[in-house]
C-alpha cells in the first residue's frame, strides 16, 4: 500500500511538474498562430513573400510521397515574421496507423515558426525546396482569406484521403482559388500516366509496402482516366503545374536530402515478386524432374496468397476508403490459401482447387466488367497456379478412383 501511494505520488509530481511544458508548448503554437492571423488581416501585402515549399520523400510509408506547404514571410528569413503554413501534421501513433489504415486518419493544420519548421526537416534528413509564388498584392489578399478561411475550417483536424484531401491538395486549391484559374499538370506530363495509380508508381516503386500497398489494395477508382488538376496530389506534381504555369519562381534549395533512394526507374521488389511467381509456376509444371519441388511451390504459394489475401480483405471488409472498397483481389489471392501449407495428396484436394480456381476466374471477369483495375500479374499467377494444381489433384483423383 505504501509502494503504490509512493506512485501515485510520483505520478502526480510528475505530472506537475511537466504540465507547463505542455501549457508552454501549446501557447508558443498559439502564438504563431495569432501572430501570423494578425498580419493576416493587416494589408498591404506588398512586402509579404508566399513561398511554395516543397519536401523531399522519406522512407517510411507514411514520408514516401514528400510533403508541401507555404511559407509566408515578411522581413528577414527565420526571423519573427517568417511562418510556415502545414496542413499535414499527424501523430504516428499505433491508434493513428489503425485509424489510417480503416480510412479515418485526422490530420491538423499548423502555423508555425518557419525556423521551427527548418530545423525538424533538417534533423530528419529530407531535403527542402522553396519557390517564390508569382502572386498580385490581390491574389496575395485572396491566398491569404483562403488560408485563414481552411485553417479556421480545420481547426479540429481534416478526414485525410490521399487522392482528394491531403497536404498537397490544400496548397492546390488554394492558390488556384487566388489566381481564379485551376493549376494543372502539362499534357506532356499526363500522357501516359493520367491516372492516380500511374502517377504513385514511381515512388511504389522504392518501397516494398507501397508496391504491395498499390497492387493489392487499390481498386477501379485508382485506374480512373483524370484531368491534369484532379491529378495533383503529390508534391513533385505540384511544383511541376506550378512552373509550367509560370506561377512560381525557379525552386531554391534550403535543405539538402541526405536520404538514400532507390532509382526510380527501377522497380526492385516488382522484379523479385515476378521472379518469385516465375519460380513458383515452375515447380508446379507436370514434369517429372519437377516433381520434388512440388511441395516446395505450394507451400510459397500458401504463404504468397494467405498474407496478400489476408491484407486485401481485411482492407476490403474494414476501410471506408472509397478507392479500396471495390478490391477484388482477395479473391485471387485469398486467407483460405494458408490451408495448402498442409497439403498432402489426397481426393479432396481437388474440390479445393476447383473453388479457388473458380473465385480467381470471378475476379478476372468483375474486372473485365463492372470493376476495371490493374490486377493482370496477380490473377495471371493465381489462375495459373490454381489451373496446374487443378489439373495435379484431378490426376491424383483419377489415381485413387483406379486403384479402388
Amino acid at each position: 500500500m505504501i509502494i503504490l501511494r509512493h506512485k501515485l505520488q510520483t505520478t502526480l509530481l510528475a505530472v506537475i511538474l511537466l504540465s507547463p511544458f505542455a501549457i508552454q508548448a501549446q501557447t508558443w503554437r498559439d502564438e504563431s498562430k495569432n501572430s501570423f492571423l494578425a498580419i493576416a488581416a493587416r494589408p498591404p501585402f506588398g512586402n509579404l513573400r508566399v513561398q511554395l515549399v516543397t519536401v523531399t520523400p522519406g522512407l517510411t510509408v507514411t514520408t514516401a510521397f514528400g510533403h508541401s506547404a507555404l511559407r509566408v514571410t515578411r522581413g528577414a528569413d527565420l526571423a519573427a515574421e517568417d511562418f510556415y503554413v502545414d496542413f499535414g501534421e499527424y501523430d504516428p501513433s499505433m491508434s493513428f496507423l489503425w485509424r489510417f489504415l480503416r480510412g479515418h486518419a485526422r490530420f491538423t493544420v499548423n502555423i508555425l515558426p518557419m525556423r521551427s519548421a527548418y530545423e525538424a526537416w533538417d534533423a530528419s534528413g529530407r531535403g527542402m525546396f522553396v519557390s517564390d509564388l508569382i502572386l498580385t498584392e490581390n491574389e496575395k489578399a485572396q491566398l491569404l482569406a483562403h488560408i485563414v478561411e481552411n485553417v479556421g475550417k480545420n481547426a479540429e483536424g481534416y478526414e485525410y484521403h490521399n487522392f482528394k484531401n491531403n497536404c498537397v491538395t490544400f496548397m492546390r486549391d488554394m492558390i488556384s482559388n487566388a489566381k481564379g484559374k485551376k493549376v494543372s499538370l502539362p499534357d506532356s506530363a499526363i500522357e501516359k500516366k493520367n491516372t492516380w495509380r500511374t502517377r504513385v508508381l514511381d515512388y511504389s516503386n522504392e518501397n516494398v509496402w507501397l508496391r504491395i500497398h498499390e497492387k493489392l489494395l487499390f481498386d477501379y477508382t485508382t485506374d480512373q482516366v483524370r484531368d491534369g488538376h484532379t491529378l495533383i496530389y503529390l508534391p513533385d506534381d505540384l511544383k511541376l503545374a506550378l512552373e509550367t504555369a509560370g506561377w512560381v519562381g525557379k525552386p531554391v534549395e534550403v535543405i539538402r536530402d541526405r536520404t538514400f533512394h532507390p532509382p526510380k526507374n527501377r522497380d526492385i521488389f516488382g522484379t523479385v515478386g515476378i521472379l518469385f511467381m516465375f519460380l513458383v509456376l515452375i515447380a508446379m509444371l507436370p514434369v517429372p524432374a519437377l516433381k520434388r519441388f512440388q511441395s516446395k511451390g505450394i507451400r510459397a504459394f500458401a504463404v504468397f496468397s494467405g498474407l496478400g489475401g489476408l491484407l486485401a480483405f481485411l482492407v476490403f471488409a474494414v476501410t471506408s476508403f472509397d478507392f479500396m472498397s471495390h478490391n477484388v483481389t482477395w479473391l485471387a489471392l485469398c486467407p483460405v490459401d494458408f490451408a495448402l501449407w498442409t497439403y498432402k495428396p489426397s481426393a479432396r484436394w481437388f474440390y479445393f482447387a476447383v473453388t479457388r480456381l473458380s473465385m480467381a476466374i470471378l475476379a478476372l471477369l468483375l474486372t473485365l466488367t463492372v470493376v476495371p483495375q490493374t490486377l493482370t500479374v496477380i490473377l495471371a499467377f493465381s489462375i495459373s497456379f490454381f489451373v496446374l494444381f487443378t489439373l495435379e489433384c484431378w490426376k491424383q483423383k483419377q489415381a485413387l478412383v483406379s486403384n479402388s
